[in-house]
């Protein structure tokens, strides 16, 4: 399936129970054209890939993001302590980490997403899976929520530690 691409001057609003998108003037139509013909170019490639080799790699995983193109994203793209109001996840930028290193390995993982354990022997796994560089295809946000802890409301969280 391929994902939906949406500049980021998007705006979410609501109307009864669903949302819709709109994105400015800005974002003009030959720009979404460029932008989805080449993800179509970067889709099929992978999928030739994965066809031919038998196996995924970083490259060639399949995001469809579907959370994202369903639920409110937050319209505000600075970086700064907030509350943040009628949206589930604020688009992220991942602050890089000096001399990130693997320390654990989860093969059910690995095996749920259909990468080969040899994948994690590559130079930039751990830049991948720090957040140091991103995957191709993949669209990172922090996600907003709220809960108890130690038996007290803790109101509003959500500072990006997961994304």
């Amino acid at each position: 399936m391929f994902r939906r691409i949406f500049s980021s001057n998007s705006i979410i609003t609501r109307n009864g129970d669903s949302f819709s998108r709109q994105t400015s003037i800005a974002n003009t139509r030959s720009s979404n054209f460029l932008k989805c013909g080449c993800l179509v170019i970067w889709r099929c490639a992978a999928f030739l890939h994965r066809k031919t080799t038998g196996m995924t790699t970083l490259e060639t995983l399949n995001f469809d993001n579907l959370a994202l193109r369903s639920l409110p994203i937050d319209t505000v793209t600075d970086n700064y302590v907030r509350s943040v109001a009628g949206a589930c996840f604020s688009k992220v930028k991942p602050t890089p980490v000096d001399k990130p290193s693997l320390v654990a390995v989860s093969q059910p993982a690995l095996d749920l997403l259909g990468i080969p354990p040899s994948e994690i022997n590559r130079d930039d796994f751990v830049q991948y899976f720090s957040g140091n560089r991103l995957l191709p295809g993949s669209d990172p946000a922090a996600h907003c929520y709220c809960g108890h802890q130690f038996g007290y409301f803790s109101g509003q969280l959500g500072d990006g530690a997961t994304m």
